[in-house]
């Protein structure tokens, strides 16, 4: 269905798309990886039987980005590009 768009369609389109996810509070900084990372990891925790249900933490918190209804604090990262599985250190 996409190939068949033009380009500024396409381009309206991701626009559009942006702008519901921000409405949906799915996208709430400028870090469109590292917000789209958080909601599909917390969604995930939440709808999956034997995890902890999470919620997003302030967009302002540091050092964490979800928070456990017992107060367990988890850090989520996102990343694009391939991975290389060298790793450089923690």
């Amino acid at each position: 269905m996409l190939k068949k768009l033009s380009t500024t369609n396409l381009i309206q389109q991701y626009s559009e798309i942006i702008n519901e996810l921000k409405e949906r509070g799915v996208i709430r900084t400028k870090n469109l990886i590292g917000d789209l990372g958080e909601y599909l990891a917390i969604d995930y925790y939440c709808n999956t039987a034997g995890l902890p249900k999470l919620q997003a933490a302030m967009t302002n918190t540091k050092k964490f980005d979800a928070i456990s209804m017992d107060g367990e604090t988890y850090s989520i990262k996102s990343i694009t590009g391939r991975l290389t599985g060298v790793f450089y250190g923690l």
